[in-house]
């Protein structure tokens, strides 16, 4: 399911991933007091050969099952990165090391609780390098929601 929603677009999973995330976000940070969920970007490249970025189909479905605020476009791929698939997790570190970078205005992060989507979830590299720059940005706190493990 996960790669017909990444590859063969799959958009119409994201309601049935949404159940799931819901459920998820429930239990995990229902009690957090989110303020912002924000996709994983992609690049702009891979987002117009793909034609929607995955993440954000999944972050807009949540947002709209718990009533919180979605946002893009304040976090940003600066280029396009070689796919993690088959690379070793130091290599998936430095693969998006300064990839992404925030965009004005940054004043919507500060002091704000941050849920960051992805679909997967393998190292954690991506989402680990998005939420060390948000919290940089002025974060409160950075917590971190995917639809699968890769392992």
């Amino acid at each position: 399911m996960i790669h017909q929603l990444k590859y063969g677009g799959g958009i119409w999973l994201a309601e049935d991933f949404g159940d799931f995330l819901q459920g998820s976000f429930r239990m995990h940070y229902g009690r957090a007091g989110i303020d912002l969920i924000l996709p994983v970007p992609l690049h702009f490249r891979k987002y117009f050969s793909r034609g929607y970025n995955q993440a954000a189909v999944l972050a807009e479905t949540l947002s709209s099952r718990t009533k919180t605020t979605y946002r893009t476009g304040l976090l940003r791929r600066r280029h396009g990165t070689t796919t993690q698939t088959f690379l070793s997790p130091s290599a998936r570190r430095k693969n998006v090391r300064n990839v992404f970078h925030i965009r004005d205005p940054k004043h919507e992060l500060v002091g704000k609780t941050i849920l960051l989507i992805d679909d997967v979830v393998t190292t954690g590299a991506t989402l680990n390098e998005c939420a060390r720059l948000l919290k940089e940005a002025g974060a409160k706190a950075v917590y971190c929601l995917t639809a699968a493990s890769g392992y």
